[in-house]
């Protein structure tokens, strides 16, 4: 935190308190992502996927219990890449800002603790990145296939629909 002079304005003093200064700490880009990603998750993503399985029901796949859990499983990696983003960059800024929760000072161990976390926090976001784009290319493949399954079949007769999906 910053010295401030016992004359400073009350606005400075009230900005420089440690509840203060500790909110303004949290990274604004991190949390939004977070947020957006727990707000997809709760409202889009569980009717979605509801919605999802029922489709592939009717197009006489009966156990699509594999494909839902990897996506299940997906979503929970990225939402956790989103909250080490977030938590990483409020260390930084407590560390920088504030002064606390500073690097460790002895035996060159805080030079390998910093290439080890900073290290697995990146190889952890990059891989939730690809994960992202690998889940909507497949998913968006899907979908694809699901128009195009509606479109030359009749979707009243789910026995079209499966002899029709068994054709592709």
């Amino acid at each position: 935190m910053v010295q401030l002079e016992d004359d400073a304005p009350c606005c400075d003093k009230i900005a420089n308190s440690p509840p203060v200064a500790m909110s303004l700490s949290i990274p604004v880009g991190g949390a939004l992502g977070l947020l957006a990603s727990a707000y997809a998750y709760q409202f889009w993503f569980i009717s979605g996927l509801e919605d999802f399985t029922d489709a592939l029901e009717e197009l006489g796949v009966r156990d699509a219990s594999l494909l839902t859990t990897v996506l299940g499983n997906g979503v929970i990696l990225i939402m956790l890449a989103n909250c080490f983003v977030t938590l990483y960059g409020l260390r930084e800024k407590c560390r920088i800002r504030n002064n606390i929760l500073g690097h460790i000072n002895f035996c060159g161990i805080p030079c390998l603790i910093k290439f080890l976390v900073k290290s697995a926090v990146h190889v952890f976001v990059c891989l939730s990145v690809l994960l992202v784009v690998l889940f909507a290319a497949v998913l968006d493949g899907m979908y694809v296939v699901f128009l195009t399954i509606d479109t030359i079949c009749s979707s009243d007769q789910v026995d079209a629909v499966r002899v029709c999906f068994l054709a592709f």
